[in-house]
């Protein structure tokens, strides 16, 4: 390759193909040609880079011909394109997921496996939001002493969504707002009725929580119906030592609590 590159950014109307364009100019990469692409519905708006307007392109063939795409379009894009750029003599990085566990693929963070990059064939994965900052952090401490093993909960901003989910997490906060008095009594029944993106975990957990407990409590009642008129204390002595183990449920993983 030169050294001015012609490039392209597939998503560049999105926040990440939005920041990728912004990074470009922020440190200089050198970009002979910069073209933008989207969705057809974004197709034909305007992008400033280095003081001029560059015109959104529908994503298709154009991707091809350029030497260095960023994908930020999600998968859709990335399939269908990007063997095509390394094909083409070019270089694919893609920031969805849908190289990130093909063997062909690096899946590289430079701080981290920069060396990776070696063997490549054209095509160049990053991982997820999360896992970049991680194993950054990571890094210097497997060096120092080595790491065994690591056990992470993740939390996923919304941001990471896109800007549909921004814009409801800015609708979901006004209404929010409209609710004080649901909010100093935690009220989680219409807190949860006026948003799903804006609740914090601890609601979301909580209410999940109640809707179980009141699962349970039914299912007790049912039960000493069943049994001639609610003799449970009958039932547990001869239910024997086992009896309320079986019958106990796990608390929620984080990893398994639906926030939105």
């Amino acid at each position: 390759m030169s050294s001015d590159l012609r490039v392209a950014v597939v998503g560049a109307t999105g926040m990440v193909g939005g920041a990728m364009v912004r990074i470009l100019e922020e440190r200089r990469f050198p970009v002979a040609a910069l073209r933008l692409f989207a969705t057809a519905r974004s197709a034909g708006k305007t992008i400033p880079f280095k003081g001029q307007p560059i015109t959104v392109e529908e994503t298709g063939d154009g991707v091809l011909d350029a030497d260095l795409v960023l994908f930020a379009g999600g998968d859709d894009a990335s399939r269908r394109y990007a063997w095509g750029v390394a094909e083409g003599g070019g270089v694919a990085v893609d920031n969805s997921s849908t190289w990130r566990l093909d063997p062909r693929v690096p899946l590289v963070v430079p701080e981290v496996n920069a060396d990776a990059l070696r063997d490549h064939q054209g095509v160049i994965a990053n991982p997820n939001c999360c896992a970049v900052a991680l194993v950054m952090a990571l890094k210097p401490i497997h060096d120092a002493a080595g790491i065994r093993r690591c056990i992470v909960s993740t939390y996923q901003s919304v941001s990471g969504g896109g800007l549909d989910n921004v814009r409801a997490l800015l609708e979901h906060t006004r209404s929010l707002l409209e609710m004080p008095e649901a909010l100093e009594q935690g009220d989680l029944e219409r807190i949860g009725a006026a948003t799903s993106v804006a609740s914090p975990v601890a609601p979301a957990v909580e209410v999940a929580a109640r809707r179980r407990h009141r699962g349970r409590s039914e299912g007790r009642r049912r039960d000493a119906e069943d049994t001639g008129g609610g003799h449970r204390g009958q039932r547990h002595d001869h239910a024997g030592p086992g009896a309320g183990r079986a019958h106990a449920r796990r608390a929620p993983r984080p990893d398994s609590v639906a926030v939105g």
